[in-house]
């Protein structure tokens, strides 16, 4: 694997840490940055990973999916930042993370959505579903409203978690 560059965020503030893939920080005002869990089943802890395997696959899919022009958060590239945990002070080591758009949004789960506005996001996340299947992606992942921000001031929706997801004509498994 090539050297991955370091990058300093401005800020690291905890945005999720309840998907199965990694937690996502906002690092800056327009950038967010997606860490890679590791797992240790033996002691039933979950830690960041040093790899960063998974989360330069979740960078390389949301490239190309950039590129042809499905709705997702610009990406940046996979950067060492420094440890959220400040607990481990000065001497905080850098993990892997993949840095994309911060977007200001939410998931658009279906309760909290008015009927006319959970209409409109199903019409926008089945455009971007299509969008994907036509372009090959393999899609080992959900693509409900789970792995979607839907942010209102552009009244748009966006796909995000690509993680177990392959670029067309791979064959990881």
């Amino acid at each position: 694997m090539k050297k991955i560059p370091k990058l300093e965020a401005e800020e690291m503030r905890l945005i999720s840490d309840s998907g199965a893939d990694g937690p996502v920080y906002r690092i800056s005002d327009s950038k967010a940055a997606k860490f890679e869990w590791a797992r240790d089943w033996t002691r039933s802890f979950t830690y960041v990973s040093f790899s960063g395997k998974v989360i330069q696959n979740e960078f390389e899919v949301c490239r190309a999916l950039y590129e042809h022009g499905v709705s997702v958060p610009k990406p940046y590239g996979v950067f060492r930042l420094r440890q959220p945990d400040e607990s481990a002070g000065p001497f905080r080591m850098r993990f892997p993370a993949f840095v994309m758009d911060y977007l200001d949004g939410s998931v658009p789960h279906p309760k909290y959505l008015q009927p006319e506005v959970q209409e409109k996001v199903e019409g926008l996340v089945k455009i971007e579903r299509e969008r994907v299947r036509d372009l090959g992606f393999v899609t080992d992942d959900a693509m409900g409203w789970e792995n979607t921000i839907w942010v209102p001031s552009m009244e748009k929706i966006f796909l995000i978690d690509f993680s177990r997801w392959q670029l067309p004509g791979s064959n990881q498994k």
